[in-house]
């Protein structure tokens, strides 16, 4: 399907959300899959148990092979997870994402807001919306959250194009999501050691 505007959904869609909402579409590896295309049905797929969110089941469509090697490169996330998996694991972050916490950093967030809308004033018209805005500002929260130097923005970020990008190579993939996850390694070392340096000098004194 093509756009016929940049930044409209193609016409195709509007056909099959009124002529054939629940129909069979064609994958790149020549998979064939279910296109849902109605919101209260895509909603409904979204909750029911019987669908499952384990990229690594046999059939699981992806976008591009790169999609695939991510997929089988590493340990997934909890957002490709099933419960009880998926349960257990979101239980160990949610104490940072309550209404509370969020309030708690309403300032970073406007900061991030505030900065992103006055590098778009900048721009030339049309701005990309979701390029400049839409993206950014839930990946520099996530940034602030999980304590990443801004030194290191343009990394991840360059990690997390090329596992997103379906156009990418498996081992392009493969390798972007090794890279990740070995910066990460080193993150959550950096500030675990940090810490027990802080609790030693703190019994010292």
């Amino acid at each position: 399907m093509a756009r016929t505007l940049p930044l409209r959904p193609p016409p195709d869609y509007a056909k099959l959300r009124k002529e054939n909402p629940i129909s069979k579409a064609k994958m790149w590896d020549g998979n064939l899959v279910w296109l849902v295309t109605r919101h209260g049905d895509v909603s409904k797929v979204l909750t029911d148990p019987h669908f499952s969110k384990v990229r690594t089941h046999p059939g699981f469509p992806e976008t591009g092979p790169g999609g695939k090697a991510a997929a089988r490169a590493g340990k997934p996330t909890f957002v490709d997870m099933d419960p009880p998996e998926h349960t257990r694991h979101r239980g160990m972050v949610e104490q940072d994402f309550t209404k509370e916490k969020a309030e708690e950093m309403r300032p970073k967030i406007q900061q991030i807001v505030d900065k992103l809308l006055d590098e778009m004033l900048t721009k030339a018209q049309p701005v990309d919306l979701l390029a400049s805005f839409a993206l950014p500002v839930p990946t520099l929260v996530i940034y602030h959250i999980l304590g990443v130097p801004y030194e290191d923005h343009d990394f991840l970020d360059k990690c997390n194009a090329i596992r997103t990008n379906g156009s990418a190579t498996s081992a392009e993939s493969a390798q972007a999501s090794k890279d990740l996850m070995d910066y990460l390694a080193r993150l959550v070392s950096y500030y675990f050691f940090r810490k027990y340096i802080l609790i030693c000098h703190f019994f010292q004194n």
